[in-house]
């Protein structure tokens, strides 16, 4: 039962096509420490031979609600689980990462602790699993390793940092349902999805609480999904997309904080990542992304950079698809 001390936390979990890895992620929901719990497993279209496995977990488990779908992808699924929640607070999880067992308990003490804060987090760990289920002994193995990316870091904020990169995963935060609601619907991207909106829920300027506890744990695995992104026309697409909206957010955010801009040398990074980008773009022969990114680049740098020169002088000579790949050819 929930209560004002002990409030309801609410997991989302979109699979598709999964058993093991999926049984195994709300296991570790299972295991928390911390009560009221619920897990709302979205089956995002996948093939009729799952559906009975979904169905039998579903019955197994007592706090576990089964949601299904038509294929939209992981952006769709969470949303649509995220409408069906009823938690104050909401716990994103794929259905191959696992959340280690003092998560919520420490995570809802320290949101409880600092009412200002719109997400609290800790420091997730990368593991080789090779399709096994994992020991208890496993974990402690884990949780001693190196945390991913900056985790194990304490951040005032997902900015500036989030205009570099997705500097956590998806399972890291536990967010305040409110925040959600004011940050809007998941997009149907079918790549950096996860990105976009957090820089959405990052630019109304609220505050992060660090919990120096091990939070979650990504598995690398034979089933990991691809993320051919740089090859695959839509998912450039989308990319494409994701980095205009992730600009908007940075900039939203500069004008709540004010006082605090972001520093110039995170804009120039982004601009230059989105050059790149735009580049990939041109090599599939995307004209339009390949113009919303090269000029997005030129906003965030401030400018034309010598790069941007010669490749717009390259796309006038050659043509945008023979001056990707010759500049390409020549490392430039």
């Amino acid at each position: 039962m929930s209560t004002p001390n002990n409030p309801l936390v609410s997991t989302i979990i979109p699979v598709f096509n999964r058993r093991t890895l999926l049984r195994q992620s709300v296991e570790s929901v299972l295991t928390q420490t911390y009560r009221p719990i619920e897990i709302i497993v979205v089956d995002d279209g996948s093939d009729p031979e799952y559906k009975d496995f979904y169905a039998a977990l579903e019955n197994e488990v007592e706090e576990m609600t089964l949601l299904s779908q038509h294929n939209t992808g992981p952006g769709g699924a969470r949303e649509l689980g995220r409408m069906h929640a009823n938690g104050e607070f909401i716990q994103y999880l794929d259905s191959d990462d696992l959340l280690c067992r003092n998560k919520f308990r420490f995570q809802v003490d320290a949101l409880l602790a600092n009412p200002n804060s719109i997400a609290s987090y800790g420091p997730c760990f990368e593991y080789e699993a090779k399709n096994k289920e994992l020991a208890e002994s496993d974990f402690r193995s884990i949780e001693a390793l190196t945390p991913m990316r900056i985790t194990g870091q304490a951040q005032d904020g997902l900015f500036p940092e989030l205009l570099k990169a997705r500097w956590w995963i998806t399972s890291a935060p536990l967010y305040r349902s409110s925040i959600l609601e004011k940050a809007g619907p998941w997009s149907l991207l079918i790549n950096e999805e996860d990105w976009e909106y957090e820089a959405r829920i990052a630019s109304y300027a609220g505050e992060l609480s660090f919990v120096n506890t091990p939070a979650s744990i990504r598995l690398i695995h034979d089933d990991h999904l691809s993320s051919e992104g740089s090859v695959n026309p839509d998912k450039l697409k989308s990319r494409a997309s994701a980095r205009e909206s992730i600009f908007e957010s940075a900039i939203k955010f500069q004008n709540q904080t004010g006082s605090t801009p972001i520093p110039k040398e995170y804009w120039v990074i982004f601009g230059r990542y989105t050059f790149l980008l735009a580049r990939q773009c041109a090599a599939l022969g995307l004209r339009d992304e390949y113009q919303r990114l090269f000029d997005l680049s030129i906003k965030a740098h401030g400018k034309r950079t010598m790069q941007h020169i010669v490749f717009a002088k390259a796309v006038t000579l050659l043509g945008l698809n023979n001056a990707a790949a010759v500049l390409r050819l020549l490392g430039k």
